[in-house]
């Protein structure tokens, strides 16, 4: 899977870190005429510090498959393609044995990755 993101998706410049990972699976419905993602299953929120774009390639691959794997129920047999956003960077990224990207109603596994900045209230009055 590692590589698979790293083909479609070059990084931007990397500085260390933590950074928020938000993992689902999503289907894309219509509504109104347009596309509705849909979140089917939980959603999987981590914050990782990291020290460099391969630890941060190899965590979020690694926790993509855990989310997907891990769970008390299967939602699918194999591994569905991926919609992976890592900071201002988009790509999706098909995987072998998937459903054709353009099937209806298919899961898709989507991780959003940004740089993971404390909240106004601590920036503000510090940790308590």
């Amino acid at each position: 899977m590692e590589l698979a993101i790293r083909r479609r998706l070059t990084l931007p410049d990397f500085r260390p870190g933590k950074v928020s990972v938000w993992i689902k699976l999503i289907r894309y419905s219509q509504l109104d005429g347009g596309l509705v993602e849909e979140t089917v299953g939980n959603i999987h929120k981590l914050m990782l510090a990291v020290n460099s774009s391969d630890e941060l390639m190899q965590e979020l691959s690694a926790n993509m498959v855990v989310s997907v794997y891990g769970g008390e129920m299967q939602l699918v047999k194999e591994m569905p393609n991926l919609i992976v956003k890592l900071f201002d960077r988009k790509a999706y990224v098909e995987m072998p044995g998937a459903p054709p990207v353009d099937q209806a109603g298919q899961l898709v596994l989507k991780a959003t990755v940004y740089r993971w900045e404390p909240s106004l209230w601590d920036q503000l009055l510090g940790k308590a």
